[in-house]
């Protein structure tokens, strides 16, 4: 197990962490008046590269951190081993449940500021317009996202690991087929959209399983997958532009999404063909959970800025590179800073990685 994550595992920390980034950089075409106020629309191959990068490739960062998420929980864990789980799951209490309340906590903190010396006052339809009610249940709700996104969106997956990691108590007495089963189960049903949920979302419920297969199974599978697979994902990936405006689109995303995930042992080795390079996001794979909660609402603001520059094709794009570069360099930065200043309270922060 050791050596599968130092090879290849703890290489795509970062990289699958820049993708979350991309993710949200992402900014579909927007006119007002037949005027582009957004990065996509001035350009066929300035869209083609935006979507491909950030709801192409870049969607399979999730994904794979539910699995890998899954697997290292349950790695250790034989059949019926509930000694074993209740070890395992209290290291998640401090790497999980800790950072979610204080990152949470100090974003509310960062908005009441703003509402209370007249900064900031949520419009009737903003997602924070709970800032103006007086139910401490409705404050606690939004803050930890017990019905919706928690009040730093991007937690949204760390609020369902979390009931992910309590749920599979159930799972610690489960065998390999019954587990396979279950993957095949609520795989169909989120590939074919037969049913869903939506906290935990069934995509985190299914991968996440995966990752507990691979744990019992001994090892995660994708490091048997043959490369003309890779390939293929390959080729899906690029095509995948150029039908998604069909019906059937979302299933075509959702194939593409397991033939990714399949091929994560060969995007793993592509990425880190340049020693310099896998080193490098070996060293700053430390930062990335700092990179997760921190970069938002700091890309938020970027991306309403940086719009009202985008004048053309190419200006788009630099846009667009630089709302992904920016949040990377400034929360890495901030995270290097804090670690050699206070690394105990850093080290609350991110959860003790």
């Amino acid at each position: 197990m050791n050596t599968e994550r130092d090879n290849w595992v703890d290489f795509l920390r970062l990289p699958l962490m820049v993708g979350v980034i991309a993710i949200h950089a992402y900014d579909p075409t927007r006119s007002i008046d037949g005027v582009i106020v957004s990065m996509q629309g001035w350009s066929a191959l300035g869209d083609y590269l935006m979507f491909t990068l950030s709801q192409v490739f870049a969607r399979l960062s999730v994904p794979l951190f539910f699995v890998f998420a899954g697997y290292f929980l349950f790695a250790k864990i034989s059949p019926g081993n509930y000694r074993g789980f209740w070890s395992s799951l209290r290291k998640r209490w401090r790497s999980l449940c800790i950072p979610y309340v204080v990152w949470n906590l100090f974003f509310v903190l960062f908005l009441w500021f703003f509402f209370w010396f007249g900064f900031y006052l949520p419009a009737e339809d903003s997602r924070y317009i709970w800032l103006l009610s007086d139910d401490i249940s409705y404050w606690v709700s939004n803050v930890f996202g017990f019905f919706g996104s928690p009040v730093q969106y991007q937690f949204w997956f760390l609020r369902d690991l979390i009931i992910l990691c309590v749920l599979s108590v159930f799972l610690v007495p489960a065998r390999t087929g019954v587990i396979l089963c279950l993957v095949f189960f609520l795989g169909g049903a989120w590939l074919t959209g037969f049913f869903s949920t939506s906290v935990p979302s069934i995509q985190a419920v299914t991968f996440f399983l995966v990752g507990v297969y691979c744990a019992r199974s001994g090892s995660l599978f994708m490091v048997w997958v043959p490369r003309w697979l890779f390939v293929l994902y390959l080729i899906a990936a690029l095509a995948e532009y150029f039908f998604r405006n069909l019906a059937f689109y979302e299933f075509l995303h959702r194939i593409c999404l397991v033939l990714g995930v399949m091929s994560a042992f060969w995007i793993s080795g592509l990425l880190s063909m340049s020693e310099k390079v896998r080193l490098a996001s070996i060293k700053f794979g430390s930062g990335s959970f700092f990179l997760y909660a921190f970069h938002e609402p700091l890309l938020t603001a970027l991306k309403k800025l940086i719009t009202l520059w985008v004048s053309g094709p190419i200006s788009a794009l630099v846009a667009y590179f630089v709302l992904i570069l920016i949040p990377i360099l400034v929360s890495l930065s901030i995270y290097e800073l804090l670690r050699r200043r206070i690394p105990r309270a850093v080290s609350v922060l991110v959860g003790g990685r």
